[in-house]
């Protein structure tokens, strides 16, 4: 007859994992229920697995009286010692998930939200057991949040086109259906990202929590399966430090105005429209001469709101959206073209920007 999954001893209940009560296992390890200490999740689990690989759990497991499980007590279960652990339920259950079945501790392929959320805590636990593997484990992890994360504005514009053609190609997606090869979730990747110091994905993973609606929770709208919209996307916003909060209340002070000393750019297309005497009737040329005082305000306003429209400043010059409206208030072919240069110019100085203020902010980390 099949052993029970729950075990009453007393005021105390033992229920065992699901997955990690394994049949050669010659130890149990316990650990309490976040919600009530008199219940316990155990954990059948075999020592020479665990003392090959931490030499904390080898010594742990060298000061278990070897005649426990003779003399039967409190410290037994089924006939085998009984370790009760002080480590969180999460904690030793992710812990134990990797020394049986690495792969299955969200390391490798395909991208899943919950990738950092659980990578941290195994990184965290895999520390304090000093594990053989901690550098194989921090090397992984490493390389999978570089896989995740675009590390150049070109690479962030790929990304971000697949992101805009995955919306529409589907009317309605939530969270649960989301593609995560597109857009992964920011606030847990920062704190996995700035904990390991992988300052190249930093600007992408910051951007993306400034694109974030701020008043949209992300685990809730998986919990709702509400559908997804790109405009709307929320973040894990109960788990960002107050330090992920003030990066992204710099980026988005200071990237707006960023942003709109572009229209800086524009003043130096007239210089060359006097040496080279090109179209007097080019609207940016008369923009900047002193006797037509009416074209500034047009041109600057446009500029301003196309810039401050959205506050996904890339995608917005890269949309060419500023190039087409100074076309269409009579920009001739060469200020067009040249526009393009300085709007590339733009999107760089935009990424450096993003560079410098995560680099400025994450030292402190």
């Amino acid at each position: 007859m099949a052993k029970s999954t729950v075990i009453h001893r007393g005021e105390e209940t033992f229920l065992k994992h699901k997955t990690l009560w394994l049949p050669r296992g010659d130890v149990v390890l316990a650990a309490a229920s976040s919600s009530d200490a008199r219940q316990w999740v155990i954990f059948r689990v075999q020592q020479a697995v665990l003392s090959r690989e931490s030499q904390v759990f080898c010594d742990m497991f060298a000061f278990v009286d070897e005649s426990t499980a003779s003399n039967g007590g409190d410290d037994v279960i089924e006939d085998l010692p009984l370790i009760r652990m002080h480590d969180s339920l999460e904690d030793l259950e992710i812990l134990l998930s990797h020394l049986n079945s690495p792969s299955n501790v969200a390391l490798i392929r395909p991208r899943r939200p919950d990738f950092p959320v659980k990578s941290l805590p195994l990184l965290r636990i895999a520390d304090k057991y000093d594990l053989n593997s901690m550098g194989i484990i921090k090397a992984s992890i490493i390389a999978r949040l570089r896989s995740d994360w675009p590390t150049t504005p070109e690479v962030w514009d790929i990304v971000d086109e697949l992101a805009e053609k995955v919306i529409r190609t589907r009317e309605t997606c939530t969270v649960d259906t989301w593609p995560e090869e597109v857009l992964p979730e920011p606030v847990s990747a920062a704190i996995l990202a700035l904990e390991l110091g992988v300052d190249d994905v930093l600007p992408a993973i910051f951007y993306e929590v400034h694109r974030c609606n701020p008043t949209v929770d992300w685990d809730r709208m998986v919990e709702k399966g509400w559908v997804f919209q790109l405009a709307k996307r929320g973040a894990r916003w109960d788990k960002a430090t107050t330090q992920i909060l003030q990066i992204r209340d710099v980026i988005r002070e200071e990237g707006e105005r960023k942003i709109i000393a572009l229209m800086s750019n524009m003043y130096r297309l007239t210089e060359v429209h006097r040496n080279m005497g090109l179209p007097r009737s080019c609207v940016i040329r008369k923009c900047f001469l002193p006797n037509d005082e009416g074209y500034p305000a047009i041109i600057r306003s446009m500029v301003k709101e196309v810039l401050t429209s959205s506050q996904d400043w890339l995608r917005t010059l890269r949309s060419g959206v500023l190039q087409l409206r100074c076309e269409e208030l009579g920009a001739c072919d060469h200020c067009a073209s040249r526009l393009d240069g300085k709007v590339r110019e733009g999107r760089t100085e935009l990424w450096k920007f993003l560079k410098e203020t995560v680099a400025s902010s994450s030292q402190y980390y």
